[in-house]
């Protein structure tokens, strides 16, 4: 754990000889901007990885997936600098929560969303205050998905019929967008924020 101000840089090599490593969390850093690194690849057992508020860069790596960690449960990027569109090798992936939400850079995380629709596992997906565009992908499969926040983003189209039927939904946040279509009606043990 490296959270709370313990490193002023992210050492390159930290991840190298990690093989068996199950969670890193380096929230609330104020470390120099640092890139992912490659070498993260070798820490295959990987069940969390936490790094809010890290000033992170970039690209989110396309190595976060089932193929490189079948075990990973959280990936948590929230407010940092990173840009680009979600990988589509999050397809099939066991994530279950996934933050990406409050990019700061002028980029931030931008495109389409359809690699959530193939995340089944997921039950948490904050994605708000980016810049994602494009209709919302069908989200019938995501039977465990309890929170959806995807407010102060550019999504258009309908909202669709497969998220506001979902049993498991508990939160649902679509405030500011650019929807079109009539206006979803939640079920009443749904959290609604719409405006």
């Amino acid at each position: 754990m490296l959270s709370n101000n313990q490193f002023s840089s992210v050492p390159v090599d930290f991840f190298t000889k990690l093989n068996s490593l199950q969670s890193v969390e380096m929230d609330n850093n104020p470390f120099s901007a640092w890139e992912i690194p490659e070498t993260l690849r070798n820490a295959s057992a990987l069940q969390n990885f936490s790094a809010n508020s890290a000033n992170i860069i970039g690209k989110i790596p396309d190595f976060f997936g089932p193929d490189e960690f079948p075990g990973l449960v959280n990936l948590h990027l929230a407010f940092n600098s990173l840009e680009g569109e979600l990988p589509l090798s999050f397809s099939g992936s066991e994530i279950e929560s996934f933050w990406v939400n409050g990019q700061m850079g002028s980029g931030k995380l931008g495109g389409r969303v359809d690699v959530l629709q193939n995340m089944t596992s997921l039950k948490e997906i904050w994605l708000h205050s980016n810049s994602f565009s494009g209709p919302l992908p069908d989200l019938s499969e995501l039977k465990a998905l309890e929170s959806l926040s995807i407010r102060d983003n550019s999504f258009t189209g309908p909202v669709p019929e497969s998220l506001v039927n979902l049993e498991s939904l508990k939160v649902v946040n679509l405030t500011n967008n650019m929807f079109q279509g009539p206006l979803p009606v939640f079920k009443n043990s749904v959290s609604v924020d719409m405006v």
